[in-house]
């Protein structure tokens, strides 16, 4: 986890960064951070980690920072599980540590609507979607797919 922190203010300092530098670190708010179901004999295990960044401030650089980091340390058996999902949340005064160990509900009550950043998403090994939220809204919807009824003939 070092690693992490270390990698993130590197990229920062060489970024320029005149604020504080921004920090991450892996929280676990849940007592596990695996999921198994089972389905048809066949046993599925979903795995969810965590992180928390501070002085988190929002522009197209932390979005490069973030997505280079989840991609070098995302779990390294990620293509072992049926998914595998990492989430990136802004500390603050709700949304941090030792908060969360006290009041494990904020996770879902505050954080999910006002801290929650980033999603990763990967599926058997391929992945498949990098999302970004503000205030509990999706902000980087570039889906080009579109649903229609078949035309009536």
């Amino acid at each position: 986890m070092k690693s992490i922190l270390f990698g993130c203010i590197a990229m920062l300092t060489i970024a320029g960064c005149k604020q504080k530098p921004m920090t991450i670190r892996q929280f676990y708010p849940f007592k596990t951070n695996f999921d198994t179901t089972f389905s048809q004999n066949k046993m599925f295990v979903t795995k969810f980690d965590s992180f928390i960044i501070s002085n988190y401030t929002e522009t197209d650089s932390t979005d490069r920072i973030i997505d280079s980091l989840a991609n070098l340390y995302k779990d390294k058996d990620y293509a072992k599980y049926q998914n595998y999902y990492m989430s990136f949340f802004k500390e603050s005064e709700y949304t941090n540590e030792d908060y969360i160990k006290k009041n494990p509900r904020s996770i879902d009550r505050y954080s999910q609507e006002h801290d929650f950043r980033y999603s990763f998403v990967w599926s058997n090994g391929k992945f498949m979607a990098m999302d970004k939220f503000k205030d509990g809204k999706l902000v980087n919807d570039k889906n080009d797919i579109r649903i229609e009824d078949i035309p009536k003939r």
